[in-house]
């Protein structure tokens, strides 16, 4: 097999999932492990060792997306696991939960949470845009609104969880 670091182009890649976050999940029950040939390309290409702890860590990785979709599919597996990738739009990423039993992991979007935390991000839009300031064009609203709302997230979340 040729060497998948020579056909990776992250940005080409990127630009093929264009404003997509890939989520990287075991569907079946066993545990989340790359199989050793996985472990192998993705060590060469990222310069550092593959711990068996690593499922957070490559959980979004472009790379190992691409490992499993276009190199190995089923062989980026270990034996008592199956690799999948569920792609999500980038503003939804922090609304993804990885629901695990026994190993299978399935992932969930948390669309009540998601629907209350831009109801609030549109009202604290409208309120800045409706301040009196000639000229805010050097603010980016999106962002900013997003960066003060995402600290109320998990507050949103405990709220519907317990049913508000």
């Amino acid at each position: 097999m040729s060497d998948p670091s020579d056909e990776y182009n992250e940005d080409a890649f990127k630009m093929e999932h264009d404003k997509l976050v890939p989520i990287i999940y075991n569907s079946c029950y066993g545990g989340w492990e790359m199989s050793d040939t996985c472990k192998e390309l993705m060590e060469t290409h990222h310069g550092s060792e593959i711990s068996f702890l690593s499922c957070e860590i490559y959980r979004h990785d472009y790379y190992l997306a691409f490992i499993i979709e276009k190199i190995l599919h089923d062989d980026a597996s270990s034996e008592y696991a199956s690799l999948r990738v569920k792609w999500v739009p980038e503003e939804k990423i922090d609304f993804y939960r990885i629901h695990e039993y026994d190993g299978k992991e399935t992932p969930h979007f948390m669309s009540r949470v998601y629907e209350l935390y831009m109801e609030e991000h549109n009202k604290y839009t409208e309120f800045v845009q409706k301040l009196d300031i000639p000229d805010l064009s050097f603010i980016d609203l999106k962002s900013l609104s997003a960066k003060i709302l995402s600290s109320y997230k998990d507050l949103i979340e405990e709220k519907c969880l317990r049913g508000f």
